[in-house]
């Protein structure tokens, strides 16, 4: 899969923000219900970067609901608020994403073992059975996030085979975005560990470090939501003060220092940089991020006048929440954004 072509394609929907979703009015069905409110006061993140690690996804009725897989059920996302244009390039790219974790699927390494069919929702494998006959196993309409517990069988095997084929520079998207996937997941995973009674016991459960399962990474909305990201990473067209960029050159860097009250780096924050009439979003380690460092963002802008807004904290600690304003001039510019330990 050419990163290029996926990249391209998401330059059409670049900048698109969907509405955000708060508290006032909702419902929760299944686990849901018991669950994702809690997490939410945990971690005080928003709702849309909890819901997809917990498994819970928003029907347009507006009530929270176990994601599935093969789930046919309409649901928000941020696709859902894109033009139909440009819902078509996103569903068209998605297509190529799927083809590619067949190919990972079939590749022996992993094969071997078991064989997941992206288009039927079911596991084949030898593994299930006393006698080492084949045997089917349907994941359809089983919950997309809580894994069976024949997992545990393949799972340092499907580890170490899915790491191994996704070393490999022809598979760097996919790479990509399974990185994407586990970053999402491993940060808001680690405020929910904190407030858990058996934190380890927790992170196992939903695979905190680990490769999301085939089932997991073919599922559509999630491969949409990485699609968006994809945009949202693009570099933003010049805000304010374009005529101070220098024809040619490159464009100078904004450098944001993450840290607790006492000065020290702190890892794993993720920022909105917003212009006038577009915003990118950046995390820190991101490949876009051009500092070597945890705890240092640095990225490229043109020069102009900035919103900078925190969307996940640095785990353990207070998101903050007001809006900072920048200048990034002809030489760059720097920010610091300081947290408090949570409560």
């Amino acid at each position: 899969m050419s990163r290029a072509l996926i990249l391209l394609a998401c330059l059409t929907v670049a900048f698109v923000q969907p509405p955000a979703t708060g508290a006032g009015g909702q419902t929760f069905g299944g686990t849901c219900e018991d669950s994702l409110p809690n997490y939410i006061d945990f971690t005080k993140l928003p709702w849309g970067q909890v819901a997809p690690v917990v498994g819970c996804r928003q029907l347009i009725t507006g009530e929270w609901v176990q994601a599935l897989v093969g789930d046919t059920r309409s649901f928000r996302s941020g696709n859902r608020f894109l033009p139909a244009k440009q819902q078509q390039i996103i569903a068209d790219v998605r297509l190529i994403v799927l083809d590619e974790l067949r190919k990972m699927t079939n590749d022996q390494r992993i094969a071997s073992h078991f064989y997941y069919d992206v288009d039927t929702y079911t596991m084949t494998t030898a593994g299930l059975t006393t006698d080492g006959s084949l045997t089917t196993y349907s994941l359809l309409g089983q919950p997309l996030i809580e894994l069976p517990q024949w997992t545990a069988i393949y799972r340092d095997t499907y580890y170490q085979a899915a790491t191994s084929y996704l070393q490999y520079p022809d598979n760097s998207a996919l790479a990509e975005y399974v990185l994407w996937y586990g970053r999402r997941r491993d940060s808001v995973l680690l405020g929910l560990a904190n407030q858990a009674l058996a934190p380890n016991v927790f992170l196992t459960r939903y695979q905190y470090g680990g490769i999301p399962w085939p089932w997991q990474l073919a599922d559509p909305y999630t491969i949409d939501e990485f699609l968006i990201h994809l945009a949202e990473s693009m570099p933003a067209p010049a805000p304010t003060a374009q005529a101070e960029h220098t024809e040619g050159g490159p464009e100078p860097p904004l450098s944001i220092q993450i840290t607790a009250a006492d000065g020290a780096l702190l890892g794993g924050a993720c920022l909105r940089i917003t212009s006038a009439g577009s915003y990118r979003v950046i995390c820190d380690g991101d490949p876009s991020d051009g500092a070597s460092g945890r705890g240092i963002i640095q990225i490229n802008l043109y020069a102009g006048t900035y919103s900078v807004e925190e969307t996940i904290p640095p785990a353990g600690y207070e998101i903050v929440e007001e809006p900072l304003t920048v200048v990034v001039g002809s030489d760059g510019g720097s920010l610091s954004i300081v947290h408090e330990p949570l409560a």
